[in-house]
């Protein structure tokens, strides 16, 4: 052998790749190919095994033989899947004034819940559809994902408060791709045992940036975002890393929680230029205070009881706790 090291060298890049490809999608039914029974109409998420919509989101498989709700051609629009013979479908903005913030949303249990404090990779493909009946002319950005303990459908029944400018991985680009499929993808620290992934557009009209390609007519500017999902990823994420943001959470104590009138806001190390605010479950700000000491007292009195989330910024890096009062 000419260079042993080199052989090595590339023998342990081979494990490396073989132990990340060989990590578990948390995902069940990733692609959507499962299925109990095959799609015939719109608002048949349920039909692809595992998963559930919260609104009317739609499931097409190239089963359905009436084209309608079939791959690649549908009613929305035409595009192969990426992976497979299905994909779901999500209108993830609504230009219909006076109503606003009309999102639909899909949903799965993962195999194993997300363990606290790990890192995760998460990734799924989009693909945008233009088409004049139904009206598809809008693109958007901030199309992401985000967990929750319950199933999104439950937790928001009416859609009430889902939208609350906040996922826990999304893209600022707006994808206008119609032949192909984008790839959207980040990683995140869990700070709960989630148990849920849900996917769509979770940021309000106003947070929503906007490409419009056509209106249905000058009289009638009505227009949607839709788009089609394939292939979710969910896994741990190997790659090589410090334990600095691991750190970074596990050095704010929120105490107590659930909380009455009164929390304290402790570090284990130094802080700087830190601050607090707290958004109720519709993402209204509600408090903003800086936080200049190790031991912070804050009065929440004037809060109702409900969850809340806390930002808590230090050391340009952001960390989101959640905080629930009870009185």
């Amino acid at each position: 052998m000419k260079n042993p090291l080199k052989f090595i060298f590339l023998l342990l890049l081979a494990l490396a790749q073989g132990a990340e490809g060989r990590a578990q999608n948390l995902v069940p039914n990733p692609s959507f190919e499962e299925y109990s029974l095959c799609p015939t109409d719109v608002n048949q998420m349920e039909r692809a095994i595992g998963w559930y919509g919260s609104n009317t989101p739609d499931y097409f498989n190239s089963c359905d033989t009436f084209i309608f709700i079939s791959v690649p051609q549908n009613f929305i629009g035409f595009q192969y899947p990426a992976t497979g013979n299905a994909y779901a479908g999500i209108e993830c903005y609504w230009h219909s004034p006076p109503d606003v913030n009309i999102h639909e949303f899909l949903g799965t249990e993962l195999i194993n819940p997300l363990q606290r404090g790990k890192k995760y990779f998460v990734s799924f493909k989009a693909s945008f559809t233009i088409n004049s009946n139904p009206v598809s002319c809008i693109a958007i950005n901030k199309l992401g994902a985000k967990f929750s303990s319950v199933p999104y459908n439950l937790m928001y029944p009416q859609n009430q408060f889902a939208i609350n400018n906040f996922a826990h991985v999304f893209t600022d680009s707006i994808i206008t791709d119609t032949s192909g499929w984008v790839t959207i993808s980040g990683r995140f620290i869990a700070d709960s045992a989630y148990h849920y992934i849900n996917i769509g557009n979770f940021f309000d009209d106003s947070h929503t940036d906007t490409i419009i390609h056509h209106v249905e007519s000058p009289t009638s500017p009505y227009g949607e975002a839709y788009y089609y999902i394939d292939d979710v990823l969910v896994i741990a994420d190997t790659t090589t890393q410090s334990n600095t943001d691991l750190e970074l959470q596990d050095a704010v104590l929120i105490a107590p929680n659930p909380a009455k009138s009164f929390i304290n806001i402790s570090f284990n190390t130094s802080i700087t230029n830190a601050s607090l605010r707290i958004f109720d479950i519709g993402a209204t700000e509600k408090y903003f205070a800086p936080l200049t000491s190790n031991q912070n007292t804050i009065n929440i009195s004037f809060l109702p009881n409900g969850i809340y989330q806390l930002k808590i910024i230090m050391e340009k890096k952001t960390i989101y706790k959640k905080l629930v009062i009870t009185k």
